[in-house]
């Protein structure tokens, strides 16, 4: 069976296509840092939980394999830049 390739665009299309159907049009109901017991040993740290209103939870990762929680990079309007950490 021959192997399907994708181009650079192709991805693109289908990533944006996916972030759109699961975040546009959401409200963000809740934010949160996870708690111990919700955590299993494989996490070292707690990360930020963002709740839609549909029930989707959001939470950055380290990487794509979900090796531990994530830092989230953030710029206001005004330029100002920072993180929210990992604890």
């Amino acid at each position: 069976m021959a192997q399907q390739t994708h181009t650079a665009e192709e991805l693109t299309k289908f990533w944006n296509d996916k972030a759109t159907q699961i975040l546009k049009g959401r409200t963000i109901i809740a934010v949160r840092y996870a708690e111990d017991e919700e955590i299993d040993d494989f996490f070292a740290k707690r990360g930020l939980q963002i709740i839609l209103d549909n029930g989707t939870i959001l939470y950055p990762m380290q990487d794509d394999e979900g090796n531990d929680f994530g830092a989230i990079h953030y710029q206001l309007k005004n330029g100002t830049n920072s993180i929210l950490p990992t604890l």
